[in-house]
């Protein structure tokens, strides 16, 4: 009986899946907030493409592409030691600020629906509005930690060199206190 209940147990990338679905489900969108400093944003970039944010054993992926209306389908992946999940959504663009028509959610635990297209010392990248603050604080330090929170144009692992330390720094938002994957 034992071996007929654990054939019928969900795996844990099923249950990892599942999970992530529900956050996603299950997220209340809140009011974006501003940047501090409105002059990253990047309003004339063309988000076609792949985006990757990639840590150790965590990945997470957009691609965009475009559609006749000017609002583009949306191929979310998120990927792991602990399995993933494939989502898909549309998004429209205004100003700088991506809008996704449905939350996407990923291990850290990281679930939003926004997100915005900034410019940092010239390089462009996709910011999730609710890691927004954490982002500022790392980049007035200007010590690089900021790259953590991106995602970056193309499939290359974006692991800044000092992504250890930040691996089990404490997050001011209170929801996590370490990376996992």
């Amino acid at each position: 009986m034992l071996v007929l209940g654990g054939l019928l147990l969900p795996d844990s990338a099923t249950t990892t899946r599942w999970r992530l679905e529900e956050r996603a489900r299950d997220f209340t969108s809140v009011s974006v907030a501003r940047l501090a400093d409105e002059t990253i944003v990047a309003m004339d970039v063309d988000i076609t493409g792949t985006w990757t944010c990639s840590h150790r054993l965590n990945r997470s992926e957009f691609t965009f592409s475009p559609r006749p209306d000017g609002q583009f389908n949306v191929d979310f992946s998120r990927s792991g030691c602990l399995g993933g999940c494939q989502l898909r959504r549309t998004a429209s663009i205004d100003r700088g600020v991506i809008g996704l028509d449905a939350a996407v959610a990923e291990y850290l635990p990281r679930t939003y629906n926004t997100l915005y297209v900034i410019r940092v010392h010239g390089a462009v990248y996709l910011l999730p509005a609710e890691w927004l603050s954490d982002f500022e604080r790392e980049l007035d330090a200007d010590a690089g930690g900021w790259e953590w929170y991106v995602f970056r144009r193309g499939n290359d692992a974006n692991e800044p060199s000092n992504a250890p330390e930040h691996a089990s720094r404490a997050f001011s938002n209170g929801q996590s206190t370490a990376r996992a994957g």
